[in-house]
């Protein structure tokens, strides 16, 4: 009997993305290409915090600031660099901000997530759901075959047991 992993790993209900609201943090080159296929694609609205970009396209309005898109996003999207600036720049506060059933999705630099307190804000369900491709100390973990060893990171393990949480090791691109 094969199980669908995704279906095992998230005991999640549907989800129509149509209608939705997609917020953006950073829309360079990847955020500005994931906000044309969400609005084109699936027909969700799409909102943008980027004090670098200079003009938006038509299907992104941008706001004001980086709470605006936590507060009114049914999903954030993280699109920035790792910086000494932006380094857990994603932590309790943004969290508190989210809708409860709001999905966090970072495929940008694991530094940005303060996961200690992500892992707070799922447990108590201030997030609806986190979508990891990134973390911050991935070297020692994402890039070897460590299933037959235990985990020392407690963060993580704690993360991944969760059912709304899917980290893919830095292979979201493939």
């Amino acid at each position: 009997y094969k199980t669908d992993y995704m279906t095992a790993k998230m005991k999640i209900e549907k989800h129509e993305l149509g209608g939705k609201t997609l917020g953006l943090i950073g829309v360079g080159n990847i955020g500005g290409r994931v906000a044309k296929k969400a609005a084109y694609g699936f027909d969700m609205n799409v909102i943008a915090f980027d004090p670098y970009a200079k003009e938006l396209p038509d299907y992104i309005q941008r706001v004001e600031s980086r709470e605006e898109v936590f507060k009114n996003a049914d999903y954030v999207s993280l699109h920035i660099p790792a910086t000494p600036e932006t380094e857990k720049s994603v932590g309790a506060k943004e969290f508190e901000l989210m809708k409860p059933t709001a999905f966090l999705i970072n495929t940008s630099r694991g530094a940005l997530v303060d996961a200690e307190a992500l892992l707070s804000a799922i447990k108590a369900r201030q997030v609806g759901a986190a979508c990891l491709d990134v973390y911050e100390e991935e070297s020692d973990l994402f890039f070897e075959d460590n299933s037959g060893h235990i985990l020392e990171d407690d963060t993580l393990a704690r993360l991944i047991s969760m059912p709304n949480v899917i980290v893919s090791s830095h292979q979201a691109f493939l």
